[in-house]
């Protein structure tokens, strides 16, 4: 069996597909680039359209005239609004499977900034600090989620299970409440917003937004029913 393995041919199949195997990972890494610049023309014409009178013609833009879905547009504007803020930090992310890129670009900007650079977690499987790239897109997605986690932990909220979705709730009323204080402050406070950080604060809020409504259990505590 060794000799067959070491064969001529079979080493040679050997090269070829290590070879292929870098280039795959030199293309994915060249992709997260790609989405951010594609994220930066999305913002770009966002800004242009938002002036007119229409205020559903950058929807319609997309999905007329560039064939993207609202949620797709999100994605690359998050990261193109990543690679702004982290400059040469955004390459501690480029190797890093798309579906978690899309997890990490939306992560507050502080814990972005902490993990480009340290760009390492536990790993769910293993528990071990592993590298981002390292990880697969599953794992890495749960490792995200527990690192977002860990900053709420120790804030004052109403005592409730730990671990189960009333504990998570109770938790998650506690962060609400904090971040509507928060934009009350952005409101009231001295100077000007940028565009962009409107529109940040604006897809956070369609997000939470759309989170809450999209719950399976929903339930209206006065009629019992469900939100659709």
């Amino acid at each position: 069996m060794d000799d067959v393995l070491n064969s001529p041919e079979i080493r040679r199949h050997t090269r070829a597909v290590l070879a292929l195997k870098e280039k795959a990972r030199q293309a994915e890494a060249g992709l997260a680039f790609i989405l951010a610049d594609l994220g930066d023309e999305l913002i770009a014409a966002k800004r242009v359209l938002d002036r007119a009178k229409d205020k559903k013609v950058f929807l319609r833009w997309l999905s007329e005239h560039v064939k993207f879905t609202v949620k797709s547009a999100d994605n690359y504007m998050r990261i193109a609004r990543l690679r702004k803020r982290l400059e040469t930090g955004f390459q501690s992310f480029a190797r890093v499977p798309l579906g978690a890129l899309y997890e990490i670009a939306s992560l507050p900007e502080d814990l972005a900034a902490k993990l480009a650079k340290d760009p390492r977690l536990p790993s769910p499987s293993t528990g071990k600090l592993t590298p981002l790239e390292d990880m697969s897109e599953r794992d890495l997605k749960k490792a995200l989620r527990a690192f977002r986690g860990r900053r709420g932990r120790g804030s004052s909220h109403r005592p409730g299970p730990a671990g189960t979705r009333e504990g998570l709730a109770r938790d998650a009323i506690a962060q609400v409440r904090a971040l509507a204080d928060v934009l009350g402050s952005v409101n009231d406070g001295n100077g000007k917003l940028t565009s962009d950080a409107k529109s940040e604060v604006l897809d956070a809020i369609e997000d939470l937004r759309k989170v809450a409504l999209h719950w399976k259990a929903w339930v209206t505590p006065e009629k019992g029913k469900r939100i659709v």
